[in-house]
């Protein structure tokens, strides 16, 4: 899966390493948001390990907006 698959509805945020966009699932017509972040950014602050800590938090929460 990559941001191909989605077609973004708006923006719904901002944060540090990126804009967070409320998205659709193209095939399944599914709502969610979609975190885009630099890697740039995050490399140059070292925040690699926190970001990658925040995913796995992300993948066990469900919440729907």
């Amino acid at each position: 899966m990559d941001i191909n698959c989605f077609q973004k509805k708006q923006r719904i945020g901002k944060g540090s390493y990126g804009l967070i966009w409320q998205v659709i699932e193209k095939k399944t017509g599914i709502e969610c948001a979609l975190k885009e972040m630099s890697k740039a950014k995050i490399i140059s602050q070292n925040s690699v390990e926190s970001i990658i800590y925040e995913r796995h938090i992300m993948e066990r929460l469900y919440h729907p907006f």
